[in-house]
């Protein structure tokens, strides 16, 4: 019986679409809970009085013009 070993490196070097398909499925997750993380703290931001949000070092016009960015899912 013949055995043959084959050594090198195959691995896909460069840019994200060579990356595999899991890999990319949860780059997207991460990206996606991140988006929601940030849109759930600017909604509670929000929701503070403008006294509260200064001390904070916060400005309510910034923080209503990242608001308006559209999600599908909120």
């Amino acid at each position: 019986m013949a055995m043959t070993t084959t050594s090198g490196d195959f691995r896909l070097t460069g840019s994200e679409r060579e990356h595999s398909a899991l890999h990319r499925l949860m780059s997207r997750i991460i990206t996606a809970r991140q988006r929601q993380a940030e849109r759930a703290i600017n909604a509670y931001l929000l929701s503070l009085d403008d006294e509260s949000l200064e001390r904070l070092g916060y400005d309510r016009e910034s923080l209503e013009k990242n608001a308006s960015s559209a999600y599908p899912y909120l």
